[in-house]
């Protein structure tokens, strides 16, 4: 009695849990997913989340500034926060604090970040979610960060002089130099050599031995102890005088005075280029006379052209100049009657001056071109002197190199040439005004002796000349001078004076060194003086080894309690830039950037005491990121080879460095474009590899190996599978990414900084499925061609048979065009010779699929809107012909029409056939011929949607562009009773305000439906017919909007009931959608009250993306078939299915208390011992239960059933299913395996069930049968694998052979298989349609023993 009494309570305690769940509902509502199993979201977008109510998750960011970006451990993007206008985030670190709190730490070139004061760094709380300033910030950009979570110190690099109002703050401005400094304790500190004289771009540390490297485009340090001046003091040749020798005739491409100041892009107005085919020159006669040490050249390639060879000619003698370059293969070479020029315009290629003569002008001869003919994009000079000359200088230096000198005059000053001596200067006679300003650029701080050069006065009469004083502003707030110096100079040689010695700042955007000049204060001038101010010059007192752009430091240790600094062992070649530092072990390191020595290019690696070059010299391309993965370093930047092998299968801008075998192997076929950042991140024990940068396809390396670029389309972001060698899904982000990091602990977030337009939890090519667990993408990647990606638009799908069908505007590999059929987990096409337009509806009827098309015009052939295929013959079945007078025909829905053989199709068309058929049209499918629908020479444009209406389905609605009997009709019925055609605007109030688009049928209420469209003034709508009237249900939408689709759906709990809306069902709206609580999203659900955001989706560029359709594998009908709500549903299927096994239970019983009654009259007495009976287990009693309710919940047929997702796996899309509790229940011997579906059947349960079989042998007369310990089973053949999940399933490969035993259940078979390695069987369920029929007996074996 306490078995039955426990039966009891538990049956009582299931309908009360049951009760309590109906009567809770979420905040935001949620589909059935029980019913509904899956739904498939075609539309136009390429990632898609759905809405988690998070803070700041949206469909696309501002594309107007970098954004802030948070990922939960969900995959929910959330914007966190948006930099000011045009401002750019550069780096991203984190420092733990406890709990799982944290500061996130943004550094870039920002005022404002989150509405927050910060000046290009700030602090992020997480859990606060607040932004918070250091002091006041920085005074220039941030580039890069090093967080040190053990001291709490963040390491800072960029290109700023120091922390901002340093003196308001308590800080000391003098200790910082620039590009450096350390933020610890709340507090600003500067690192003890100061800084640098040039942007630090990355920032690393070896912690084994306590080393701090820094990397960028620098010299020295800012104290002055390391560092030289290198030969690269631009040199002013905007005034200089300009021609061009056979400039072609054309407009923006025939002026060579463009390229002595140009800028990016190449282009018109920006390139100087030469008529086609023929030798030319472009030269410059300089003002004054100048001596280059280096001279950069940058090619132009605008369609093709280029320079290809050149020389350099003087022109005072017509000599030429011999100079000297940096070869990939042969190391520094000279050159003088013809220098090679490389077609890459991305940088400046660099040539050094032999000899470095005295020049009063310079000639290019260009002697071979690429393409058509020669040109030139941009050129510039550099000086080995730190010199300002007032003349030249005067006017204003290029806007696109702001550290070229320049003079800033105040007062009437004019430039002369002094005859005799044949020199520029600038000469002023009003001396109470005039001051002249000279601003050199001083390359490296250090300490430097100022001279000024006086030109002779004898030309001009010295009596004329005065004095004048000089100060100097050095540093922030250092001023030194006045000096007076005297401009009598009666010789014929120039004189100099020296005015300073001391220590100068170097130039940075944020502080410029002056010299200021003006008339002498202490010395009276006569009458008409002049002043004449002819040039400045700075001379560095001494120097040391200079840095080229790298540098280390050891901070303070419990080893070392005092710091230290030193450059490397060795340095780069000049004018090198170093991108990336990557610590490889405790005493190694790689070094990736910009720069050409003679054995290693871009790339090398450092132990320490020397450079060691990297396999193949290094890469043929700047490296901009560097990542270690396992023993690979991972390479990213602009290359697609390595110097030495141009053979050698392309590395396409990413590349692997095998760390053990020193060998070079290429990632996959590399991608299209730039890579700007590589990122190893460690998500809970997973690595994931992030690449971004400016590319737009995954190349595929066959593709590749033939010439062409061609692989999946992706949008600058990927993720890269070390493990297993390929590319990893990912979620959705579209934009140039800054950097990304993640924080530790058991809920880690990531964090994304950079300019990001949109970011989604999934990467989705136009369509998805939704289930109960999520989204998930189809496998679905449009291919792109050399960078060209097509369109791709998913108008509609089915699901059909474990099929997924999906029809649109797309091209897939293997000639797959428009339509797509999942088979077996690939897409499959219709045919090769099967050739439709952009399909815009699908339909599947048994085994035919009916598809809607757009028709066009090619080569005199009509392509037919409407086809029908047969799915199982793989055939077109026909092609019934419709017409348009336009010769532009489309069928944009089609609908069965319930209880007959009748296939409405409807678009735009005017014929079917030689039937005069107009918009909408009936295909008879038993007497395949089309039929019309009432008169429809009345009726005429198209029909955008249609749906039956009613309970017998005894009408249709129909919206579009439509006009009936010559008057515009905003929505059409058609009545099947009367075969006529009626306007169903309404009236008054409840009149609908303009044509509808879109219409849905509510099946749960008799007669009424959904209609949307658009109001005359070009807003939207959402009205329900209510029976009477028109109501208007869709306030919540803004002017914007547009709705694609709309779709009744079962809800997961019981809302609020209104008139208009069952309780148990739920208004899917979909399209592109503007809320007013959240803006842009792509579907909502509506209660009968509220519209809540259900799904968000992104296209590229910052275009918000939309659902076209909503398609499920569950018809209205099965749906309606329950008349209670679905929870209480199970719960009386639950009752009545423990009922029953309890009655099962209770005669067992009864009969084995009788028998053993009988029996024990034969038995004979046992000891107290022997009489203890074995009691029955709970887990036996549970496992009971559990298989009987999974048992009553089947269904008959499981395209139509609604079932719980607990007893139902649709193995073709891969829903979730746990049949733990069947396994438990055979596992008990309570109930044996062979009972799933067998109790209800009334059959026997196989002697198989507990024993495993030890031979096989193939049955006499039947094909694929066997027997399997003498008991008779069937062989089938796995069509592709299945993966257990849950205890109780059986798993298997594609091809193994499963010997089933139990096909009592449509959907889950219980079989055995043998184990490989044991030669044991093992058995379980599994789904059904995972395998085929034994077609050939001769595949079995005769016997396995």
């Amino acid at each position: 009695m306490k078995i039955y009494s426990s039966l009891l309570t538990l049956l009582i305690s299931c309908i009360g849990i049951l009760q309590v769940s109906v009567s809770v509902t979420a905040e935001i509502p949620k589909l059935n997913f029980n019913a509904l199993s899956q739904i498939l979201a075609p539309g136009q977008y390429n990632g898609i989340s759905t809405y988690s109510g998070a803070p700041g998750q949206r469909e696309i960011f501002d594309n107007g500034s970098d954004s802030f970006i948070t990922q939960s451990p969900d995959g929910t993007y959330q914007l966190t926060g948006t930099a000011s206008s045009n401002g750019t985030i550069n780096a991203l670190c984190i420092i733990p604090r406890t709990n799982d709190e944290m500061d996130v730490y943004i550094g870039g070139n920002f005022s404002t970040l989150g509405g927050i004061m910060v000046n290009n760094i700030a602090r992020y709380d997480p859990s606060a979610r607040t932004f918070s300033p250091l002091i006041e910030g920085l005074d220039g950009p941030v580039y890069s960060l090093y967080c040190d979570t053990t001291n709490s110190i963040v390491y800072v690099g960029g290109i700023f002089a120091a922390p901002v109002n340093p003196a308001a703050n308590n800080i000391n401005a003098t200790n910082f130099a620039g590009s450096v400094a350390i933020w610890r304790n709340k507090a600003w500190e500067a690192l003890p050599f100061k800084g640098f004289n040039g942007p630090v771009y990355t920032i690393a540390y070896n912690e084994p031995n306590n080393t701090i490297y820094f990397g960028g485009q620098f010299d020295a340090t800012g104290d002055g102890e390391f560092g030289e001046i290198s030969n690269t003091q631009p040199i002013n040749i905007q005034n200089a005088v300009i021609t061009g020798g056979n400039s072609v005739d054309r407009v923006g491409f025939g002026d060579p005075n463009v390229i002595i100041c140009s800028a990016d892009p190449d282009g018109p107005g920006t390139t100087w280029l030469m008529r086609d085919n023929i030798p030319g020159f472009w030269r410059a006669e300089f003002s004054v006379k100048v001596t280059p040490s280096l001279i950069g050249i940058k090619n132009t390639n605008v369609e093709g052209r280029g320079t290809k060879a050149f020389r350099l000619i003087a022109t005072a003698d017509m000599s030429v100049i011999t100079l000297s370059y940096m070869d990939p293969i042969n190391g520094f070479t000279e050159c003088s009657n013809s220098c090679p020029l490389s077609p890459d315009n991305v940088d400046f290629q660099m040539f050094t001056v032999i000899n470095q003569p005295e020049l009063i002008g310079i000639q290019i001869d260009i002697l071979e071109w690429y393409g058509a003919g020669g040109g030139l994009h941009s050129i510039q000079l550099f000086q080995p002197d730190v010199i300002v000359r007032a003349a030249n200088d005067f006017i204003p230096s290029c806007s696109v190199n702001q550290f070229q000198p320049k003079v800033i005059v105040e007062g009437n000053w004019t430039p002369v040439l002094i005859s005799g001596i044949w020199k520029n200067v600038l000469q002023t006679s009003e001396l109470a005004t005039a001051k002249a300003i000279l601003q050199p650029y001083i390359p490296q701080a250090g300490y430097y002796s100022v001279s000024m050069i006086t030109p002779s006065c004898i030309p001009f009469d010295c009596s004329k000349t005065t004095s004048v004083d000089v100060t100097i502003n050095a540093a922030p707030g250092q001023t030194f001078g006045p000096v007076t110096i005297s401009q009598n100079n009666p010789t014929l040689n120039d004189k100099t004076d020296i005015l300073f010695n001391v220590f100068i700042t170097a130039t940075t955007t944020f502080f410029q060194p002056t010299v200021e000049i003006k008339v002498s204060a202490t010395v009276i001038a006569p009458a008409g003086a002049i002043i004449t101010v002819d040039s400045i010059k700075f001379e560095k007192m001494y120097s040391s080894t200079p840095l080229r752009g790298l540098f280390q430091y050891w901070p303070p240790s419990n080893s070392n309690a005092q710091p230290a600094w030193n450059g490397f062992n060795g340095i780069l070649a000049p004018l090198s830039t170093v991108h990336k530092i990557k610590v490889l072990s405790q005493s190694s390191i790689a070094i990736g950037g910009n720069f050409n020595n003679v054995t290693f290019f871009n790339i090398v690696e450092y132990d320490g005491t020397s450079f060691k070059p990297f396999p193949k010299g290094g890469l043929n391309g700047r490296v901009n990121t560097l990542e270690k993965v396992e023993d690979n370093l991972l390479v990213g930047g602009l290359f697609n080879n390595n110097v030495l092998e141009s053979a050698t299968i392309g590395l396409n801008n990413i590349a692997k460095l095998s760390l053990t075998e020193r060998q070079w192997f290429p990632v996959s076929g590399g991608v299209n474009g730039e890579v700007e950042r590589i990122t190893l991140l460690n998500n809970q024990g997973t690595q994931q590899v992030h690449v971004a940068g400016k590319f737009n396809t995954v190349i595929t390396p066959q593709a590749n190996a033939e010439g062409i670029i061609f692989g999946n389309v992706t949008f600058g972001y990927a993720i890269w599978d070390d493990k297993y060698s390929n590319w990893a899904t990912s979620g959705f982000v579209d934009g140039n990414i800054g950097d990304i990091v993640v924080s530790e602990g058991q809920a880690p977030l990531t964090f994304y900084a950079g300019r990001i337009l949109s970011a989604q939890s999934t990467t989705a090519f136009g369509v998805s499925l939704l289930t109960s667990s999520g989204i998930s993408a189809l496998p679905f990647y449009p291919q792109a061609l050399n960078g060209n990606i097509p369109e791709t638009i998913i108008n509609t799908g089915s699901l059909s048979n474990g099929n997924v069908i999906i029809g649109g505007k797309f091209v897939l590999d293997n000639n797959i065009t428009n339509v797509a059929i999942m088979r077996d987990g690939l897409w499959d096409n219709l045919g090769n010779d099967i050739v439709v337009e952009e399909v815009k509806f699908l339909l599947v009827i048994n085994e035919s699929l009916y598809i809607g098309s757009a028709s066009t015009v090619a080569d005199n052939n009509t392509f037919n809107p409407f086809v029908i295929y047969d799915l199982n013959k793989r055939i077109v079945n026909a092609s019934p012909q419709l017409i348009a007078d336009d010769n532009n025909a489309r069928v944009n829905i089609i609908i069965s029409h319930t209880g007959t053989s009748d296939i409405l199709v409807g678009g735009k068309f005017d014929k079917a056939g030689s039937l005069g058929c107009k918009t909408i049209c009936a295909w008879d499918s038993n007497f395949k011929q089309w039929k019309t629908l009432g008169v429809t020479n009345n009726l005429s444009g198209e029909i955008f949607s249609m749906d039956l209406i009613g309970k017998k389905r005894d009408s249709l609605i129909a919206a579009g562009n439509l006009t009936l009997n010559g008057t515009p009709a905003y929505l059409l019925k058609y009545d099947f009773g009367k075969s006529s055609w009626e306007d169903v605007r309404g009236t008054g109030d409840g009149k609908l305000p303009g044509p509808a688009a879109v219409v849905s049928d509510d099946f749960t209420i008799d007669g009424q439906f959904f209609v949307s469209g658009y109001a005359e003034d070009g807003s939207v709508y959402l009205y329900k017919w209510i029976g009477n009237k028109f109501m208007n249900i869709g306030q919540n939408l803004l002017p914007g909007s547009r709705i694609e689709a709309l779709s009744l759906l079962p809800s997961n709990s019981e809302h609020e009931s209104v008139d208009y809306l069952d309780a148990d069902w739920l208004l899917l709206v979909s399209g592109s959608l503007k809320l007013d609580s959240i803006g842009d999203i792509s579907a909502a659900l509506y209660d009968g009250k509220n519209m809540y955001p259900y799904l968000l989706s992104s296209q590229t560029s910052g275009i918000p993306g939309s659902i076209l359709g909503i398609f499920t594998n569950i018809s209205p009908d099965s749906l309606l078939k329950k008349h209670l709500p679905i929870p209480v549903v199970i719960a009386i299927s639950t009752v009545i299915a423990l009922s029953f096994v309890f009655l099962i239970f209770a005669s067992g019983m009864s009969y084995r208390y009788f028998k053993r009654k009988r029996q024990a009259k034969e038995l004979t007495p046992m000891g107290p011992r022997d009489s203890i009976k074995t009691p029955i287990r709970n887990s036996e009693l549970m496992a009971t239960i559990n298989a009987a309710t999974a048992i009553i919940g089947q269904q008959s047929n499981n395209r139509y059933s609604v079932t719980s997702s607990n007893n139902l796996r649709n193995s073709a899309i891969g829903s979730n299913v746990d049949v733990k509790s069947l396994d438990e229940a055979a596992a008990s011997g309570f109930i044996g395996s062979g009972a799933i579906g067998a109790v209800a059947a009334g059959q026997q349960t196989s002697t198989l069930q507990n024993n495993p079989p030890t031979s096989i042998e193939v049955s006499e007369g039947a094909t694929g049968q066997v027997l399997l310990n003498g008991e008779q089973a069937i062989a089938y053949c796995a069509r592709y694998p299945f993966v257990a999940r849950e205890d109780g399933e059986l798993g298997f490969n594609a091809g193994d052979t499963i010997f089933v035993t139990d096909t009592s259940d449509e959907v889950w078979w219980l079989g055995w298989k043998r184990q490989n390695e044991t030669d044991e069987f093992i058995r379980g369920v599994f789904p059904s349609n995972y395998v085929i029929d034994q077609m050939n007996q001769e595949e079995m074996p005769s016997s396995v023993s």
